[in-house]
């Protein structure tokens, strides 16, 4: 069963919640929902989904160890729209 909350919050950080939940290819109530499972512990390990773009390119770039996709794709949307 699902409840529906009303949640009082700035607008700016409402807007980046969104940005958040959509390159995490969620809603930003499954982002809330999510944050809510991990600080009260019920939080599921669960397999980290790779953009279908990312997905497209496994094999044929090759990559640090290390790379962090979804920082530079937060960064190339930064740079695109301000």
């Amino acid at each position: 069963m699902t409840t529906k909350l009303t949640l009082s919050v700035d607008d700016k950080l409402v807007k980046k919640a969104k940005q958040y939940a959509r390159l995490n290819g969620q809603s930003l109530s499954g982002s809330i929902t999510e944050y809510l499972n991990v600080i009260t512990g019920v939080h599921e390990k669960k397999e980290i989904k790779l953009h279908p773009k990312v997905v497209r390119l496994t094999g044929k770039v090759k990559l640090p160890v290390n790379f962090d996709y979804k920082k530079e794709l937060v960064k190339a949307i930064k740079e695109k729209h301000g």
